[in-house]
């Protein structure tokens, strides 16, 4: 840590694009030098830092322990640097030309998204919005916060920061609406979701939902016969066949015509999502004012539930 300490403002911005990228080339295109440069810059890193930080696996670089461990520490006092140097004047939504960054899952930016483009649109003209996915694997640390102004996630998965719900939904069973084993009154019991085939929304290899545990609080270990990452395309995927899924409602009732919601013993769960952010950028007027506006947006999404 004192090396780092010691570490010179200009170094310190090369040294977070080489811990970004794992690449010279794309490092050195990130803050406009050369792959040569870079080279040298690596140099003089690894024998500052006494680590080689990059090291050759198959055809990649990957970061070496001590560089994994820089990453969340070098993003923090890239941080500072940034507010420090170069501070953001006041936030003025009427006037600002600022773009905020969101990640969020493909469900949350379905309901979020238009909703928040169209205020931004009536009270903030020139203020843009850059989307973009949750992470594959769903794993979010101290140094991704960083990276983005807002992460927007379900509750529970672990996201780190400070945080503020957003708005709700409830898990429902959804079928095709043919689907034979549908009673009159699109009923399943217990029996038939333990032999009909299941379609799984999955998040990352290690995150539950609330639908596996709505499903395990019965006793239900359904066949996985097919997997999807998130729920958009749940529903799309479902009909016309024999399977059943769990959803957000409002997922499955963007698409009336084809599919069911179905009436279960299972016992009801909600889905909360939740805006996680960097607790080094809790005083950022602009961010302050994007919360406000999610919250109001939240608000009135929950009301029309």
């Amino acid at each position: 840590m004192t090396k780092l300490r010691q570490m010179d403002a200009n170094l310190v911005v090369m040294l977070d694009a080489i811990l970004a990228e794992k690449n010279l080339t794309r490092a050195g295109e990130r803050i406009g030098m050369t792959q040569p440069a870079m080279s040298g810059v690596l140099r003089r890193l690894r024998k500052q830092l006494d680590d080689p930080l990059l090291v050759k696996v198959g055809r990649h670089f990957e970061l070496t322990p001590r560089a994994r461990s820089l990453v969340p520490v070098v993003a923090e006092a890239m941080t500072v640097l940034t507010q420090t140097l170069d501070p953001r004047p006041p936030f003025v939504a009427e006037s600002s030309d600022r773009t905020f960054l969101i990640a969020a899952s493909d469900y949350a930016l379905s309901v979020l998204a238009a909703p928040l483009i169209r205020h931004c649109n009536e009270v903030a003209p020139s203020v843009s919005l850059e989307f973009d996915l949750l992470p594959a694997d769903d794993n979010v640390d101290p140094s991704d916060l960083l990276r983005r102004d807002l992460f927007i996630a379900s509750s529970g998965r672990g996201v780190p920061g400070r945080k503020q719900e957003v708005f709700s939904d409830e898990f429902v069973v959804i079928a095709d609406r043919d689907n034979p084993r549908l009673g009159d009154d699109n009923t399943l019991e217990l029996s038939d979701l333990r032999e009909l085939n299941y379609l799984a929304a999955v998040f990352g290899d290690v995150h539950s939902t609330p639908a596996d545990d709505m499903l395990a609080q019965h006793g239900v270990t359904p066949y996985f016969a097919t997997t999807v990452r998130g729920f958009l395309s749940v529903p799309l995927l479902l009909a016309g066949t024999l399977m059943f899924s769990i959803v957000p409602r409002r997922v499955a009732e963007a698409h009336p015509d084809r599919i069911a919601v179905v009436r279960t013993p299972l016992t009801p769960a909600t889905l909360v999502e939740v805006a996680h952010w960097h607790p080094a950028n809790s005083a950022d007027a602009g961010l302050l004012w994007l919360l406000a506006a999610l919250r109001n947006i939240g608000v009135g999404i929950d009301e029309q539930a």
